[in-house]
């Protein structure tokens, strides 16, 4: 779907002469990204206003494009299932933001939080055969997610310390939602290596 738009756009530009036929797929891309976090951004908006988390989920949503960024994991096969299941992953990610009620729950989620940030550490980045990367890119990608995720857990810490819900729970949330797909990705890459060898 919005592969399509993107190309529909990119071919626009290139009747009218503003960019060149071998760059298409580069603009291409580049229109693709740009529509997804607008769609994105704009569901989890919509769903923020909906359950009154609004700061929340707008905290989560550049949280966890952060660091998905460059810790990988995993993806969907098609674009329409990359679409759904992103959408279900931002509403699941919004109401257990909103079920975070008590100090009980909270502390959990934090524990939770520290304990998928270690494997997050470790692991990251994950790279599918949707989006294999290079030596290089592994390296830079490691770097990258380490210096993000000492970033976010600082704030973490920070912000329980002084009981700031309203940045600790989505930041939380967010490397929960990461640890989650790149164990997925984990388990999928080993399961398609298997398939591989048989």
């Amino acid at each position: 779907m919005i592969s399509k738009i993107a190309r529909v756009i990119v071919k626009n530009f290139i009747h009218s002469g503003h960019i060149e036929k071998n760059e298409l797929e580069l603009y291409e891309y580049g229109v693709f990204i740009l529509l997804s976090n607008i769609l994105f951004i704009s569901i989890t908006a919509l769903l923020g206003l909906v359950f009154g988390l609004l700061p929340q989920s707008l905290i989560f949503f550049v949280v966890f494009t952060i660091i998905r960024q460059y810790a990988g994991g995993y993806h969907a096969s098609t674009e329409l299932r990359c679409e759904f299941l992103t959408t279900l992953g931002i509403l699941a990610s919004i109401v257990i933001m909103s079920l975070i009620t008590s100090e009980f729950y909270f502390i959990v989620l934090v524990i939770i939080t520290f304990i998928l940030s270690v494997f997050i550490f470790i692991f990251a980045p994950i790279d599918t055969d949707e989006k294999v990367l290079d030596e290089t890119e592994l390296k830079v990608f490691c770097k990258r997610t380490k210096v993000v995720l000492i970033i976010v857990v600082t704030i973490i810490i920070v912000s329980f310390y002084f009981k700031i819900k309203t940045i600790c729970v989505p930041c939380c949330i967010s490397l929960i939602l990461e640890g989650v797909l790149l164990i997925a990705g984990k388990f999928k890459k080993i399961r398609m290596g298997k398939r591989g060898e048989t």
